[in-house]
């Protein structure tokens, strides 16, 4: 219809109306244009938001594992530490041969931490970390998946250590069995921790393993575990700072 108007005015050779076709014409594109790129904009910063909100998710994801794995390690060099004690000093653990000679099982349990980076990975592989608008976060979040403390401490806690392999070699085989169904409870995956188990055998028993537990190899083998574990501790207690702080200003920065 306005290509009409504007013929009509050309052959009446109005060139006032013409001129004002043409402004309507230039005014029309312009405002599509905007319209499209204020849409274009708009589904930018949705997708922002989207992505945002899921690695503040994945930040919160982080801060639970942590923290199981904090209270397992704990628990595991609890154990490390009576297991030696009883090497040096010959104090039973609880007075029993059997919680002792448990203790030196238990203080070989490993539980890997690996930080939850599904959405950073998907964002990088598409390249599209700039929509992580603050720098400063996105460089935050460079270094905690990349080079992070969790990234020392995941190192730590994948490794096998040997004093794993050399004290279940020394473990009778129905001793193993009962403990993985009596003295551990765990979903599988996601959580586990240690717990009180009665003995499966008496104490005659269990002396027996423990002449077989106390051995120089053995006992340096958990020493080097339990620092390891000590270290592995402290870095993600770093990680966990920082996946709180960060979590915290992806929070503050979606609430302004």
């Amino acid at each position: 219809m306005l290509l009409r108007r504007i013929t009509k005015h050309v052959k009446a050779q109005n060139w006032f109306a013409v001129g004002l076709d043409f402004v309507i014409v230039v005014i029309g594109v312009f405002v599509g244009i905007q319209v499209s790129n204020w849409n274009d904009e708009r589904r930018e910063e949705m997708r922002a938001d989207e992505y945002m909100e899921r690695i503040a998710n994945d930040l919160l994801a982080d801060q639970k594992n942590i923290r199981i794995r904090q209270s397992f390690w704990r628990q595991v060099i609890e154990e490390g530490e009576a297991a030696l004690n009883y090497s040096d000093t010959g104090v039973l653990k609880d007075g029993s041969a059997w919680r002792s000679a448990l203790a030196f099982y238990q203080a070989s349990q490993v539980f890997p931490y690996v930080n939850t980076e599904t959405t950073y990975a998907e964002l990088k592989s598409a390249g599209e970390l700039g929509l992580i608008r603050d720098a400063e976060l996105r460089a935050q979040l460079a270094e905690y998946y990349t080079t992070g403390s969790a990234e020392q401490a995941g190192y730590i806690t994948r490794l096998i250590p040997p004093y794993r392999d050399t004290i279940r070699g020394k473990t009778p085989i129905a001793m193993a069995r009962h403990i993985w169904r009596e003295c551990i409870t765990t979903d599988g995956l996601d959580w586990q921790m240690l717990q009180e188990c009665d003995a499966p055998f008496g104490d005659a028993q269990a002396h027996a393993v423990l002449d077989r537990y106390v051995d120089p190899v053995a006992l340096d083998q958990l020493r080097n575990w339990i620092g390891n574990q000590e270290i592995a501790l402290i870095l993600l207690q770093n990680n966990l700072a920082a996946a709180e702080k960060m979590a915290a200003q992806i929070r503050a920065g979606r609430r302004e």
